[in-house]
């Protein structure tokens, strides 16, 4: 049997804001469901984790896992309500910069 989807803005979690200090994201949220527990939810940019360490219903604060360099859009995913990244309204999405770096280059001569 076939079921209908009917895709909801205002149940889909979003991301109304965000700040990045080094590898740690913190974000406020919305519509994260209310019998959702940490293990429900994950954060993600470009595919890699971020481990969440601190969560609410209305917040979430993760660190960041490698990743190749370059700028990925930060999701949520409620597995109780799907993946969204900013609601609707927002005309910003988070993002995350992955950044890398040469230390040293073998042989020098």
């Amino acid at each position: 049997s076939c079921t209908n989807y009917i895709f909801s803005a205002s149940a889909t979690p979003g991301i109304l804001s965000s700040s990045v200090t080094g590898n740690t994201v913190t974000l406020t949220v919305s519509n994260i469901h209310a019998d959702s527990v940490q293990a429900d939810v994950s954060v993600t940019a470009g595919g890699a984790n971020c481990a969440i360490t601190a969560f609410s219903a209305t917040s979430i604060t993760c660190t960041m896992g490698a990743h190749h360099a370059g700028v990925y859009e930060i999701k949520v995913h409620d597995a109780n309500h799907g993946m969204g990244p900013t609601p609707a309204a927002s005309a910003v999405s988070p993002t995350f910069t992955f950044t890398s770096s040469v230390t040293g280059i073998a042989p020098t001569s």
